[in-house]
């Protein structure tokens, strides 16, 4: 399924790694994008962009600062941390929830700043684009005076090991270039290292450890680096409750499985109790933990075909996956 969903949007590398019970049980790989005009072929610690999958990071980290008493609760305002004047078109209604679950009503305008401000009224609409993570990224450097990225790497990757995970802002040869379109050489998206960009690279063993953590309660290699408080925290429903059935249901930006909701990013024959994300290159990260499983796909395609439905493509990846855990927990 993961191979077919490459080939089918003209991707030219694929990584496939599962994980059940603690051990690496598949990994895969195949494909070009490495090296200076990305041509050279991928190796097992060859790095992708993740992109919107960099939001479970950055929520980990605002969670385990709530916990801490570093950040207001959840269902504080946000305007009176906000300081910079790209948000000031904000509502004061606008709050932490809003923000990790896509309810913020928040659009960018298209002048040279990129002026954030309200197209709908917060709590009201799922609107998904990168203006909450932008600004909740602002509200914890003004509140803690350290980037999200300077958060991200003492709290959770150095702990973690994991040294294969940077917002990149040069090119780096194993870092694995993007297809945007046919005939076009295949390029890196760089940026700022504060942690808002969509520039973070990471390795499939990387990201696996980040995801374990999370299935592990916060435990690595039998040591407790995250509060399990914290981790439940993520991973439990906060979008709010009056919006009914028809937006996704989110913990902080995780995609949860639960009530039917329209669009979803998770198949039907996922377990219930799972959680997912994707990434606009087709990379996606599940965790399924009534399977002591976690899944790992990462790609490097820009855009998909005309009519090409890439949910679909999700939907069927993770239920292959969870059919092939159920059959091997049992064999």
């Amino acid at each position: 399924a993961a191979y077919e969903g490459c080939t089918a949007q003209s991707a030219s590398a694929l990584m496939l790694q599962v994980w059940q019970a603690g051990r690496l049980v598949l990994e895969w790989f195949e494909g070009t994008g490495v090296g200076a005009g990305g041509q050279e072929s991928i190796s097992a610690d060859s790095r992708f962009n993740i992109y919107s999958i960099r939001k479970i990071y950055i929520g980990l980290a605002v969670a385990m600062l709530m916990h801490e008493g570093r950040l207001p609760d959840i269902d504080t305002p946000v305007l009176p941390y906000v300081t910079h004047p790209r948000f000031s078109g904000v509502s004061s209604k606008v709050t932490f929830r809003h923000l990790v679950t896509h309810t913020h009503g928040m659009v960018q305008d298209n002048n040279i700043r990129g002026d954030v401000f309200q197209g709908a009224e917060p709590g009201t609409r799922w609107i998904y684009n990168n203006s909450g993570v932008e600004l909740l990224c602002h509200v914890v450097e003004v509140l803690t005076g350290k980037s999200i990225a300077e958060l991200i790497r003492w709290r959770i990757l150095e702990p973690l090991r994991c040294e294969h995970t940077v917002w990149e802002k040069c090119a780096k040869d194993e870092c694995v270039r993007d297809v945007h379109s046919p005939g076009e050489e295949p390029r890196l998206q760089l940026g700022d290292d504060h942690g808002a960009d969509r520039n973070l690279y990471v390795s499939a063993r990387d990201l696996a450890g980040f995801a374990l953590l999370h299935l592990m309660q916060g435990t690595f290699r039998g040591r407790q680096i995250i509060p399990p408080a914290v981790i439940r925290l993520v991973t439990s429903g906060m979008t709010p409750s009056d919006l009914g059935e028809t937006v996704p249901k989110q913990g902080f930006f995780w995609w949860l499985t639960g009530a039917p909701s329209m669009p979803t990013e998770i198949g039907d024959a996922v377990p219930s109790g799972s959680y997912q994300i994707i990434g606009m290159n087709g990379s996606l990260c599940l965790v399924i933990p009534s399977l002591n499983a976690v899944v790992i796909r990462l790609m490097n395609k820009i855009g998909e075909p005309q009519n090409y439905d890439r949910y679909r493509e999700y939907h069927r990846l993770g239920n292959t996956a969870t059919q092939c855990l159920i059959a091997s927990s049992r064999g």
